[in-house]
């Protein structure tokens, strides 16, 4: 599995690139990513996340193995961590 400091990086190449949503139909966009946050475009909600929120749900995975967009609070934001780390 790749890590957040590979994530940063690639996302920052990705502006504009849509990828599928998991838990819910349709494609997200990634609007902005830099040093300090991810900006995603989950079904016209814009998601603003920050690395450090990211690393924590990141460790939480690859602790637990599993993690679903409802343990993240079931909205665009859990639909977004969860769908980008898929696509990456």
């Amino acid at each position: 599995m790749i890590s957040i400091e590979t994530m940063k990086f690639r996302t920052a190449d990705m502006i504009g690139e849509e990828f599928p949503l998991t838990f819910w139909r349709g494609t997200g966009r990634i609007v902005a990513s830099d040093d300090t946050s991810l900006s995603l475009l989950i079904r016209g909600v814009r998601v603003d996340l920050t690395w450090d929120r990211l690393a924590v749900t990141w460790n939480r995975l690859l602790s637990n193995h599993t993690l679903t967009a409802d343990e993240l609070g079931g909205g665009a934001d859990g639909v977004g961590i969860c769908s980008i780390f898929a696509y990456m």
